[in-house]
């Protein structure tokens, strides 16, 4: 599948030009949180990229930006599950 490859390209690519996703949505979640004064979040930052994205013409280009997006927040979203999972866990007392 074609389109599964490109965007595993350009999300590498992307991983090294510019570094972690998380570590960028996480910085303009805080920054768009003191601008607004609402809380954002790195989820929500992805989320609010596939909006800006689906303002544009849907070529090909943009729909693997915005099937990018989707992955990353799907990844941000798998991550908080696996912290709450693990919080929980740390937070039961154990068996004597």
């Amino acid at each position: 599948m074609q389109s599964l490859t490109d965007l595993t390209n350009i999300l590498d690519e992307r991983l090294n030009d510019y570094g972690s996703f998380y570590v960028h949505a996480k910085d303009v979640a805080k920054a768009w949180s003191d601008l607004t004064g609402h809380e954002f979040t790195p989820k929500l930052v992805a989320m609010m990229m596939i909006q800006f994205k689906m303002l544009r013409e849907p070529t090909y280009d943009t729909l693997i930006d915005i099937a990018g997006y989707a992955l990353h927040a799907a990844e941000l979203d798998a991550i908080n599950e696996n912290l709450k999972g693990l919080l929980t866990n740390a937070t039961q007392p154990t068996g004597m």
